[in-house]
């Protein structure tokens, strides 16, 4: 069974490829006449409950051991979809296999979110997790590691953090924990917001393993949006990612449901149903502090009609109302199957007169929701971003696509045409500025007629192409957020209609307040202290777009078009550009200020006094500053939680935490497009009167599919090829560092993060300027030196740091031609250089699983979700003898090994029917008595094995895991067993998995070959020459073929 092993992935020499091949068609050695017996055995394994199978298989990825319960034990520890009859009423088998909240803890998504997160390649840091199966606080870091064995930590999250390094916090649940915890087990120390600084990854669990009461407190009760202390917590603390459990429950009386009546059960008519539903307000905590939720793991799913509402893996919840009708869909879909089950096996009133008024039927629905302030999916998945059938390739002349499409397209072919657009939802509202918003002549004659809400905001807004009338204001559905309390001081509006739905409409438009100096009034209200007179003529502007992260590698392959323009604008590159932190905050802290950091967290640092910001000294310089990111991330260690003091910006951030859709939208446009938008705005009001710098990021690359940046490449196009008209300006357009998580992180990652992108153009009239800058280019430069060189090309001032060299003043020192002899870069990513350059390196590194989407349907038994694939078209029509005897016409074919029958012309409606004919050759059969005849002598008692090679083309170790449970099932009971007799096969079958087989090619074909006849292509022709000398291969294809074939089946044969 041919599988790429991604559960130990190898990135070998040369190739880079994954683990291909597990050889799981065991090679059986029995007696022809065992045949039929050893078949009936295995038919008769294959044919236990599926449910067994599927809990049974969830094995760690470090050992055998098993995470999941077996069936016996998760039946009787659990309550969940259960009929609660009187003693002596005999129960009857439900619909759902029941599932509860730990279930969800250990399943395999749990286990990837784990690797994927807590493997981070950054500063070490802290891991909480809440759960009433803590007695008392405890907390482990990497000197408590050891102790682990004594320890329990009861979740797999919390075990990893532990095995990981980060300072991990058990700590019991409290509606009070935000208040701090003490660590009583080890060193009495307390914790809280302001000690723990940031936390990479908070868990909450509800459900207590060890008792069934429940006087625990609940998820709602524990991030009540009511707790003080946990909105302190909240914005105080830097909280990367959230995990909590959010459930549903409903119980009906089966006297409300087991009627003789023979209409459809109506949900939503039963009055006496009780429906509870957990993690509602602790959502609103999270929303309210501009937390973005997720679905990340389910107990079941459901198909709808209507996609929106389908809820599978990365659902986002935009608003409380999403996730209560999310779970009430989910427990209604769920009560509703129980009762048609029931009314299926009649278990009518008549069945229930005595003693039967208790019964009641009760279901629970589990799930757990992902919670980040960031772009990160809480499963990465390219298929959340890209739609590859909207590609033209993928459709027909007519432009309606094409049923089955080769997703193997070019990254420079697809361009944009595969991107998803933002909800067109948004597109039926619009809103403008009345004053200083673009084309106040046109919307003159409008002003009179604007409704008291349009002039009290200094708005128009139009609805489905028409203007806003009083009636649609009475209806309480439209709400403004201006971003000044005075509407003539605010540079940013949106406006929400349908406001109390599930899925209201948003716009948002920006424009350009100015206030000079000499007017008295700042904008922002900025201090006036420091303020100077304009540059004096020819002095620069400078325009520095941040990508936020980037390797140089990815910005080639996700920017092709943006990296084409730059090259042909003339733009000078820095190819030795590198690092100085692995994450957002020493980088920038250089790039900005010049000093560097010394510690993880910008605003917490201890020589803050030391640090004066690029935007700071260009408005002392008499400069107007614009500061502005396209993301509502409020509270992390890069700059913009900072708040920059600039004269533009601070609205525009506020903008982009009202309102969020896929991918990154706000209303109808990208929040990039928002940002260049207000950028263009900003540098058409500064840049004939005034100068100007502006300071512009980008955190559309800060997640872990490297998809949503690739949605900029043309937006930037035009972006640069408008900027570039300004001729007195400087422009810089680089990153901090690379992606420092995600799958890639354990190959190339891990140098990529240290290698960012720098390419920077200068005013035509500075020549000199450009060729030392030029001249230095092919050194190794850092964020320190690109500080220095911003200070002296523009202001003509220099800096107190010690650290970096201006670029255009002189030549850079011999030393700077090697990384290690390059002060500011740290050691560890020199020596990773060295690795990547050296021809010598390891030939294989082993890689941990990559997160998949498929393992959201995998943690979900078979009975809780539909089953896949559906009946096959066949069964959905007619067959071919039904088609016959209504005097159809069907065509028929006919071959010594299959029968093809057809009917219907319709495409939607052809049946088709396959018979497989397998004939006995008698000849062959007479060939291998002969053989076996002729070959007694030699080998005496020995039988020759019957032989299966089964393949399976493109499927992953952990792909086979997650859909092939019933064959690992049952492969894993055969499983051949070490002891100190040696190896034994206890069944009688013997089963053996190779988890760290590896590929030879990057194609199917190639690794075919390997395995079926031990050759390989090497050669630049590709003709097939000698793998190593024992192996016997041909070399000019097939028509050489000869008895020396090194083929299994050519063997076989023989």
């Amino acid at each position: 069974m041919g599988k790429k092993d991604l559960r130990s992935r190898s990135k070998c020499s040369g190739t880079g490829n994954r683990a291909l091949m597990l050889i799981a068609a065991f090679i059986v050695a029995v007696v022809c006449t065992q045949w039929n017996l050893a078949t009936q055995y295995l038919k008769l394994h294959n044919t236990h409950d599926d449910l067994k199978s599927s809990l049974y298989s969830f094995v760690r990825q470090d050992g055998n051991e098993i995470i999941g319960k077996s069936v016996r034990s998760h039946l009787q520890n659990n309550n969940v979809g259960r009929i609660d009859y009187p003693k002596e009423e005999q129960s009857l088998p439900t619909v759902f296999t029941e599932v509860d909240e730990q279930h969800l803890h250990n399943g395999r998504v749990i286990r990837e979110l784990s690797h994927r997160v807590l493997s981070r390649n950054i500063a070490q840091s802290n891991v909480i997790v809440v759960s009433p199966n803590y007695a008392e606080v405890g907390v482990h870091d990497e000197k408590s590691k050891q102790q682990l064995v004594s320890t329990d930590p009861v979740y797999y999250i919390a075990k990893d953090a532990i095995e990981q390094g980060h300072t991990t916090h058990l700590i019991p649940s409290s509606v009070d924990f935000a208040n701090g915890w003490v660590d009583n087990k080890q060193s009495g120390q307390r914790y809280n917001s302001t000690s723990v600084g940031w936390i990479l990854l908070a868990y909450f669990a509800t459900q207590d393993l060890n008792s069934a009461s429940n006087d625990t407190p609940t998820i709602d009760e524990i991030l009540s949006p009511t707790n003080e202390a946990v909105k302190l917590w909240l914005s105080q603390t830097t909280i990367t990612y959230i995990v909590f459990p959010i459930q549903a429950t409903a119980r009906v009386p089966l006297s409300s449901i087991l009627t003789n009546e023979e209409h459809a059960y109506e949900m939503d008519y039963i009055v006496d149903k009780t429906i509870t539903m957990l993690g509602l307000d602790a959502a609103e905590t999270l929303l309210r502090s501009n937390y973005k939720l997720q679905l990340l793991s389910s107990s079941h799913y459901f198909d709808a009609e209507d996609p929106t509402f389908s809820y599978g893996p990365n659902a986002l919840f935009q608003n409380g109302k999403q996730l209560h009708r999310f779970l009430y869909q989910r427990i209604t879909e769920m009560l509703r199957a129980e009762v048609r089950n029931l009314r299926k096996h009649r278990r009518d009133a008549s069945n229930m007169k005595t003693g039967n008024d208790q019964a009641v039927l009760e279901v629970h629905f589990h799930a757990l929701v992902f919670a980040t302030q960031g772009l990160d999916l809480a499963i990465p998945a390219r298929s959340s971003y890209v739609d590859v059938g909207n590609h033209r390739v993928c459709k027909d002349a007519d432009g309606n696509r094409i049923k089955r499409c080769d997703p193997k397209l070019k990254p420079r072919a697809q361009n944009d045409t595969i991107f998803m657009n933002c909800p067109k939802r948004h597109e039926s509202v619009t809103v403008e500025f009345m004053h200083g918003g673009g084309e106040v002549y046109r919307l003159t004659e409008r002003i009179p007629r604007a409704t008291a809400l349009e002039k009290a905001n200094d708005i128009f807004v139009s609805i489905k192409d028409e203007w806003l009338v009083e009636k649609d204001v009475e209806t309480g559905e439209i709400d403004v957020w201006r971003g000044h309390t005075d509407p003539n001081k605010a540079e940013a509006v949106c406006v929400k209609t349908d406001k109390s739905s599930l899925l209201p409409s948003v716009a948002c438009n920006t424009r350009i307040v100015q206030g000079l100096p000499t007017t008295g009034w700042i904008v922002q209200g900025l201090p006036t202290t420091g303020w100077k007179q304009p540059r004096e003529k020819g002095k620069p502007n400078l325009l520095l777009v941040m990508i936020d992260p980037l390797s140089r590698q990815q910005f080639r392959r996700s920017l092709p078009n943006t990296w084409a323009l730059l090259d042909l604008m003339g733009f000078i590159d820095f190819p030795k550009y590198t690092a100085v932190g692995k994450n957002s905050g020493p980088n920038q802290s250089a790039l900005y200020s010049g000093v560097p950091l010394d510690g993880r967290d910008i605003r917490s640092s201890t020589n803050a006094t030391e640090r004066i910001w690029l935007w700071d000294r260009f408005r002392d310089a008499g400069y107007v500053t614009m500061k502005a990111e396209d993301g509502c991330v409020s509270n992390s260690n890069m700059v913009q939680s900072i708040d920059p003091q600039t004269h533009h910006g601070k609205q525009l951030h506020e903008m982009f935490c009202y309102s969020y859709d896929r991918p990154n939208c706000l209303g109808s446009k990208l929040a990039a497009e928002h940002l260049v938008d207000y950028t263009l705005k900003f540098i058409e009001k500064y840049d004939r009167n005034k100068p100007w710098a502006a300071f512009v990021s980008f955190i559309d690359s800060h997640e872990d599919t490297s998809t949503l940046i690739t949605y900029l490449d043309n937006l930037f196009v035009k972006f640069l090829q408008q900027v570039i008209a300004t001729q007195d300006t400087m422009i810089l357009f680089l990153s901090d560092h690379g992606l420092h998580y995600g799958s890639g992180l354990e190959s190339t990652g891990l140098v990529e993060q240290a290698q960012p992108v720098l390419m920077m153009r200068l005013p035509p009239h500075s020549e000199s300027g450009s060729r030392m800058i030029q001249t230095n280019s092919d050194k190794y430069i850092t964020p320190f030196d690109i500080h220095k060189t911003i200070l002296n090309f523009i202001l003509n001032s220099s800096s107190n740091s010690t650290h970096g060299i201006a670029l255009d003043t002189k030549t850079l020192p011999i030393e700077r031609s090697t990384c290690k002899r390059t002060q500011e870069i740290p050691s560890d990513f020199c020596t990773l250089f060295e690795k990547t350059y050296s021809k010598k390196h390891d030939q294989c590194v082993f890689m941990t699983d990559p997160p998949s989407i498929f393992s959201f349907y995998s943690d979900i038994p078979r009975t809780n979700r539909p089953i896949w694939p559906d009946r096959c078209p066949l069964r959905r029509n007619h067959s071919y003898d039904a088609a016959s005897s209504k005097g159809e016409e069907c065509s028929e074919f006919k071959d010594d090994s299959y029968t093809l029958r057809s009917c219907g012309w319709h495409d939607k409606d052809k049946a088709m029917d396959l018979k497989i004919n397998v004939t006995r050759n008698e000849q062959l059969v007479e060939e291998r008595k002969a053989r076996v005849i002729k070959s007694t002598d030699d080998r005496i008692g020995y039988i020759q094995p019957n032989i299966i090679f089964l393949e399976i083309d493109s499927v992953s170790l952990s792909q086979s895991e997650r859909f092939f449970r019933k064959t690992w099932s049952l492969l894993k009971q055969h499983e051949i067993v070490h002891n100190n007799d040696g190896v034994t096969c206890p069944t009688g079958w013997c089963s053996i998995a190779y988890n760290r087989t590896s590929v030879v090619g990057q194609s199917s074909i190639v690794n075919q070959l390997a395995a079926l006849s031990g050759c390989a292509d090497k050669d630049e022709e590709k003709k097939l020459k000698l793998y190593k000398p024992a192996t016997y291969c041909y070399s000019n294809g097939r028509e050489s073929l000869t008895e020396d074939d090194h083929w299994i089946f050519e063997i076989a044969r023989r």
